[in-house]
This record gives structure tokens, sequence and C-alpha cells, in this order.
């Protein structure tokens, strides 16, 4: 995957399972995806299923007219 596609996922990971707060690293985008799947570890496997889901379809979306 590309960093503008680890951003979409980490966006949505964000909106919907983020505990909150702001910190600020050298390499911030790395360290909320880290700390959003650390997270989504401890939500139900529903919910994960949901965001895998979304995420392949994004994926799908962007990719398929280069397939």
């Amino acid at each position: 995957m590309i960093k503008e596609d680890l951003d979409i996922l980490n966006k949505y990971a964000n909106n919907n399972y983020s505990i909150g707060g702001n910190v600020k690293s050298n390499d911030e985008t790395n360290y909320k995806i880290i700390r959003n799947y650390k997270i989504l570890k401890e939500k139900s496997v529903k919910e994960l299923k949901k965001l895998i889901h979304m995420f392949f379809h994004y994926l799908i979306n962007k990719y398929e007219s280069t397939w």
C-alpha cells in the first residue's frame, strides 16, 4: 500500500475508533496507525471486519481502472 492509502485508513480509524488526543512525533501518521490498530484489537471482530471491508472497497474502487 502507498502512504496515501494508509492515510485514508488512518483517517477512517481516527474518526471511528480513536481515543482522542494529538500526539506530536517525527512520524505521527505511522504512530497513529499503530495506536489505532492497538485500539482496534480491543474492539469487536465485527467492527474490525467492517473497517477492513470498507478499506478494500476503497482500494478496489481506486485501482480497478488500472487492472
